[in-house]
């Protein structure tokens, strides 16, 4: 098997609708990633094409949209997520946190949404749409994301090889992210007169459930609950944090009295604290 190769392009938006800004590569036998701008590459043409090169990416998207544009992606697709998800089902996929977790390297992530529209940040700190972002700086901000996918895949596919899951990935589950790939691509029939309906119904009833949980929960308006950053701090935020000692109020205190009183002197009961370990 020739070694895979590792893409990743940046375009102007989330759709296929949207302009290519740059691709970048790095074969993943390579120590050092490639980016072009506004164009591929022929030579990078020729080794997509080829079905004896894998192809290595964070998602879909990128394979999708260059086929889409006349860049056909051929061969087996490695797919990050997937085989993340194969080593720990129980843990987010997306490639930053997968960098933490895996290569305990914090990525420079300067692309996030804005109403729906992907936003820049650019080394003076300013925040622009992202057609608009100086290419230079988008171009190096896609070469360090191809440069850790690719580590990023070396480690996962060792640690899969060590622990025999790489030989159940490639037979089993490679094949399916061609197939989801090709589904992709080719779509499947929707009824739009339907699909209008729902949407409003659906609508009428976010609305309602959303305005229920800034109620019960107390959460201001500007509250945003497609907000991946704030629902993650709403659902997970710390609600206490566990000390030496718990403070109990005057019948806890009793009560504890009581229950342990010539039972168990290890057990320091006094004025309002309780030790939790003990020494």
């Amino acid at each position: 098997m020739k070694s895979p190769i590792v893409i990743d392009i940046e375009t102007t938006g989330l759709t296929s609708a949207d302009e290519l800004m740059c691709i970048g590569w790095q074969p993943s036998d390579e120590e050092e990633a490639n980016c072009a701008g506004l164009y591929v590459p022929d030579e990078v043409r020729r080794v997509l094409a080829d079905p004896t090169v894998p192809k290595v990416e964070a998602g879909l998207f990128d394979a999708q949209w260059l086929t889409e544009h006349g860049v056909p992606v051929e061969g087996d697709v490695y797919n990050l997520q997937v085989m993340a998800w194969l080593i720990n089902e129980n843990t987010p996929l997306g490639l930053e946190w997968l960098s933490i977790r895996y290569l305990h390297h914090q990525m420079d992530k300067r692309i996030r949404s804005s109403v729906g529209h992907p936003v820049f940040k650019c080394d003076d700190g300013r925040e622009v749409p992202l057609a608009e972002a100086p290419m230079s700086e988008v171009m190096a901000y896609n070469i360090r994301d191809v440069e850790t996918s690719t580590k990023l895949f070396l480690y996962l596919r060792k640690r899969m090889q060590d622990s025999a899951w790489w030989d159940f990935y490639v037979p089993e589950h490679l094949q399916f992210t061609r197939v989801l790939l090709n589904m992709q691509l080719r779509g499947l029939p929707v009824d739009l007169e339907a699909s209008a309906g729902l949407e409003v119904e659906l609508d009428e009833q976010s609305e309602v459930l959303h305005q229920s949980l800034l109620e019960q929960a107390k959460l201001p308006a500007a509250f945003n609950g497609n907000s991946g950053p704030q629902m993650a701090n709403f659902l997970f935020r710390k609600v206490f944090e566990l000390t030496d000692q718990l403070e109990y109020d005057e019948w806890t205190i009793g009560a504890l009295k009581s229950c342990v009183q010539g039972e168990h002197d290890d057990c320091n009961v006094d004025g309002g604290l309780v030790e939790t370990y003990p020494e």
